[in-house]
């Protein structure tokens, strides 16, 4: 029997932590931005909900830019995983 490999840095780990790291920007990219902390709780509840409390409507376009960057990257990361157990299989 072969001895078994176990790393914190495996393939899925690596992709888990990527998808975070997606999901965490926009509120990163707010949490640098200038202004006062009710500006940016403000603006990171309006990324994420695409709800703009200052005037009571939904803006599509900024709930894309909360949210874009996850679907992307977890979409591209599945794809991955996808692929390459395709390929393994060949």
């Amino acid at each position: 029997m072969g001895r078994k490999r176990s790393s914190f840095l495996n393939t899925s780990t690596i992709m888990k932590l990527v998808r975070i790291a997606a999901l965490a920007a926009p509120a990163a990219s707010v949490a640098l931005s200038g202004g006062d902390a009710q500006t940016k709780l403000t603006r990171g509840i309006h990324y994420y909900t695409g709800f703009n409390l200052a005037s009571g409507q939904w803006d599509w376009q900024t709930l894309t830019k909360g949210w874009l960057p996850y679907v992307a990257t977890a979409a591209i990361t599945y794809g991955i995983q996808k692929l390459s157990g395709m390929i393994r299989r060949l």
